[in-house]
């Protein structure tokens, strides 16, 4: 076989893990990563200037729970990738994910969705089953995030308030039940509907995945939240005693954060407002001084599980 005749049997994928590849390409990665660095070196100098002991296995173990949130997000994406359409081979989707999701920690909330869709438009995947993939990812994350805060709501309350635990409890469930019916393919194709009329240039190709596959999808996401949980558990442990029996309320907590977050698109990542409300959270269980600790914490051992994915999948 001569060498022409193995680069039309095996054509060279695109990489981006090096320095091949289109200028933009590179220019994309290397904005990705200077991202994560500032926010990093934010987070480090915020935590410098709280006096506090950190337990270091506990904060291993906080970091090995990222590090496995992190790959449990991308098989969670590439998953949903998948199941709309888009033809993805593993090692590729990987590099996307951990890449792309380094977005979030710049300005503006939208550019690790932005960043992602490009590099899966790079490995043949059409436009709309790009950008389709990308946002049921989205929305599922954000749906198993609610479902995540109304499931520990009945412990919530009875922490941080007195209220009619039955009530609250009767009005979460309404609330999952709804979430349920919002992720249904008719929901989701009506949802697309109005995104086409909005975005006429785009195009939306319609949902013919069944609700089965949906739902093993939102399962995927819900596992998701319960590793932050384990990661924001750890860190907790790491600056304070912290009893197991809290991971309820510390995992409604970092959803929550997450949610009001992500309303806030100015700041990345969420930023002040994200450890704001967790350290209010966090306060419940333990002084505001370990609380406001723990939420930088988390967030700088977060970013350094992401950071080090990225990093190594980039190698792919």
């Amino acid at each position: 076989m001569t060498a022409a005749d193995h680069s039309a049997t095996h054509p060279e994928r695109p990489r981006f893990g090096g320095w091949r590849g289109t200028p933009l390409r590179i220019v994309v990665v290397i904005a990705l990563f200077a991202g994560l660095g500032i926010a990093l070196r934010g987070s480090w100098s915020r935590l410098g200037e709280i006096d506090w002991q950190l337990n270091p296995l506990a904060v291993a173990g906080a970091f090995a729970a990222m590090l496995i949130a992190s790959t449990w997000a991308a098989f969670a994406w590439l998953f949903v990738a998948r199941a709309f359409g888009a033809r993805l081979a593993l090692r590729p989707a990987l590099r996307i994910y951990m890449t792309s999701n380094l977005g979030k920690y710049l300005p503006g909330k939208v550019l690790h969705a932005v960043a992602r869709v490009y590099l899966v438009q790079q490995q043949g995947v059409p436009f709309a089953v790009a950008s389709t993939g990308v946002a049921v990812d989205v929305l599922l994350h954000v749906a198993a995030a609610l479902s995540i805060v109304a499931l520990a709501v009945p412990t919530v309350v009875g922490t941080v308030a007195d209220l009619d635990a039955t009530l609250v409890t009767a009005i979460a469930a309404c609330g999952t039940l709804v979430g349920f019916g919002l992720l249904h393919p008719r929901s989701l194709n009506a949802a697309f509907s109005i995104a086409r009329r909005l975005l006429p240039t785009r195009e939306f190709p319609p949902v013919t995945v069944g609700y089965a596959t949906i739902l093993r999808a939102f399962s995927l996401y819900l596992g998701l939240w319960a590793l932050y949980a384990v990661g924001l558990y750890g860190c907790a442990a790491a600056v304070y005693p912290v009893d197991w029996t809290a991971v309820p309320l510390l995992g409604a907590g970092y959803a929550l954060a997450y949610l009001v977050g992500t309303v806030v698109a100015i700041l990345p990542a969420g930023a002040v407002v994200r450890e704001g409300i967790l350290t209010l959270v966090l306060a419940q269980v333990m002084p505001a001084p370990a609380a406001l600790a723990t939420s930088v914490l988390v967030r700088l051992v977060q970013m350094a599980a992401e950071g080090v994915c990225a990093a190594v999948c980039s190698r792919f």
